[in-house]
């Protein structure tokens, strides 16, 4: 009976992380254009131009001051490489929580947020995992997921009681994380 169970266990373990591999590394779906990358805008330059009349001389448009334009937003990240992205969903499948954040940061660069978003939902079950295996650095992590909303539902609430883990779980056993920890 004994046997059994692990058996059903490890044949339940393994459809699981092959699904999650397929799901992963398969193909994504290709990006629709949005209509504001359809056609962008004329300058004022061609929009003013000189235009000339059968009556008489050329005429030109009036000039038009625009307003400087707004600042340059803060810069993304690079894109991550196809090999870059495929090398952290490996991470991600063996079980690194910093590695399926990784995976969706790609993914989402590259136009698939329905598998970001899935990657996302699995950093938080790597880092729940960890976290429930008094791991500080996951407790933080995962505490971070929650606090801005992650692969989770925000909630502050959550974020400060895995907060008081991390402070608790440092207490009790000190390490090099823990000098970072309040």
């Amino acid at each position: 009976m004994d046997g059994s169970r692990s058996t059903t266990s490890l044949a339940i373990l393994a459809g699981a992380v092959l699904g999650a591999l397929a799901a992963i590394l398969g193909p994504s779906p290709p990006p629709t254009p949005t209509s504001a990358s359809a056609r962008p805008f004329q300058p004022v330059s061609q929009v003013a131009a000189p235009r000339t009349t059968s009556a008489g001389p050329t005429e030109t448009a009036a000039t038009v001051t625009l307003p400087p334009p707004p600042p340059p937003a803060p810069s993304a990240p690079p894109a991550m490489s196809k090999d870059a992205i495929e090398t952290a969903a490996l991470g991600c499948a063996r079980g690194d929580g910093a590695a399926c954040l990784r995976a969706a940061t790609g993914r989402a660069q590259s136009g698939a947020d329905d598998r970001a978003e899935l990657l996302r939902k699995l950093a938080v079950q790597r880092f729940a995992a960890d976290c429930q295996s008094r791991k500080p650095e996951a407790c933080s992590e995962l505490a971070r997921l929650y606090r801005d909303g992650v692969g989770v539902s925000a909630s502050t609430t959550t974020a400060d009681a895995l907060d008081e883990r991390v402070r608790s779980l440092c207490r009790a056993r000190p390490s090099d994380f823990c000098k970072s920890v309040d």
